[in-house]
């Protein structure tokens, strides 16, 4: 009896797949394993070369002989746009001085924005222009300087702009973009 037991202990069921479903199954388990380190090793690759663009952009920085751009300025632009805004007075917010800030990646401007109105305001979108000295458009970014919690009469808050660095930049345009 005994010797029965270990007979049916051993025995392995039947596959019941077919030669073809075996050899599809082998097919989709080879490409769950190589879709992951083709990812991985495409990442690796994409971040090896991102260091190498910014070790290039520094080391051009360091080795330039030409003198240093000048701090750059900003002149705000205070008129707010009437594009899909409902008709407020035209001195809605005021703009106060701000600031830019350089680092090795970015040109970051803080500004404060002043509602001027005698309503609250929400969702006011500030738009910024990055221009270098001639007036030429460098680059753009926009922010939500309040949201649904919205901008009392007279309360003011501070906004970020932020773009890609460029040595060209040397001045800001901004304006209220649209609001509620």
């Amino acid at each position: 009896m005994e010797e029965n037991n270990n007979e049916t202990e051993k025995k392995k069921p039947n596959d019941p797949r077919t030669p073809r479903e075996k050899k599809i199954a082998v097919v989709v388990i080879g490409f769950a394993i190589a879709v992951p380190i083709v990812f991985i090793v495409a990442f690796i690759g994409l971040s090896h070369s991102y260091h190498m663009q910014i070790d290039e952009i520094q080391k051009s920085q360091t080795e330039s002989t030409t003198p240093a751009a000048p701090k750059p300025t900003y002149v705000p632009d205070t008129t707010p746009t009437q594009e899909y805004v409902t008709p407020t007075p035209q001195n809605t917010f005021e703009f106060s001085d701000g600031e830019f800030e350089l680092n090795e990646v970015y040109v970051r401007y803080t500004g404060t924005i002043t509602n001027m109105s005698d309503e609250t305001h929400y969702f006011v979108k500030v738009k910024g222009t990055f221009t270098d000295d001639a007036g030429n458009s460098i680059d753009t970014d926009w922010t939500y300087a309040v949201g649904d919690e919205g901008l009392a009469p007279g309360e003011s808050t501070k906004f970020t702009l932020a773009v890609a660095k460029d040595q060209r930049i040397s001045h800001i345009d901004y304006e209220v973009y649209d609001y509620r």
